[in-house]
C-alpha cells in the first residue's frame, strides 16, 4: 500500500478488530465498497457498527520541504439502531475504541496517537445512535518522511 493514510486506517481497523469486543462489532473502513449499504446492513443485523473513517492530514509549516504533514487526525465512528441492538452499546464501543488507540504508536507512521480534547462526540443523527471517537497525533510523520 503506498498511501501512508491508507496504511494507517487498515492499521488501526485490525487492532480494533482484534480486541475481544469487537468480535460481536464489526468495524470497516471507509474504503469498503457500497459503504452506505454495508453500514445500514450490519447496523440492521448486529444493531451496532464500528468505521474508521479516512485520516485527515494538515501542514503547519508550509515552506517546508515535503509536505511534512506534523497535524494527523483519526475519527473512529460508531453507530446503534438501539432497536436492534443486543450487543454492546454503542457508548461502551466508543470508549473501548478510545482506550485501544489513546497512545497507540502506529507502524505506519512514525507518531503516537493521542485522544483529542474532545475525544468522544455524540453526533446528530436522528435514524441511529452515533458518536465520533476522535483522535489526533502531536507532530505528524518523522522528519525525513514526505509523501
Amino acid at each position: 500500500m503506498s498511501s501512508v493514510l491508507l496504511a494507517l486506517q487498515e492499521e488501526l481497523a485490525a487492532r480494533l478488530a482484534a480486541d475481544p469486543l469487537f468480535a460481536s462489532v464489526p468495524v470497516l473502513t471507509e474504503r469498503e465498497r457500497n459503504l452506505n449499504y454495508e453500514v445500514q446492513r450490519q447496523v440492521d443485523s448486529l444493531g451496532v457498527v464500528c468505521l474508521v473513517l479516512t485520516p485527515e492530514a494538515g501542514v503547519r509549516h508550509p515552506e517546508a520541504p515535503g509536505p511534512y504533514l506534523d497535524q494527523i487526525a483519526v475519527t473512529i465512528r460508531v453507530q446503534e439502531n438501539v432497536e436492534l441492538n443486543s450487543g454492546p452499546h454503542a457508548l461502551e464501543v466508543a470508549e473501548r475504541a478510545a482506550t485501544l488507540l489513546h497512545q497507540f504508536q502506529p507502524g505506519a507512521i512514525a507518531e503516537t496517537l493521542f485522544a483529542a480534547a474532545r475525544t468522544i462526540v455524540r453526533q446528530n443523527d436522528e435514524a441511529l445512535l452515533t458518536y465520533d471517537v476522535c483522535l489526533e497525533t502531536r507532530d505528524g510523520f518523522a522528519q525525513g518522511e514526505v509523501l
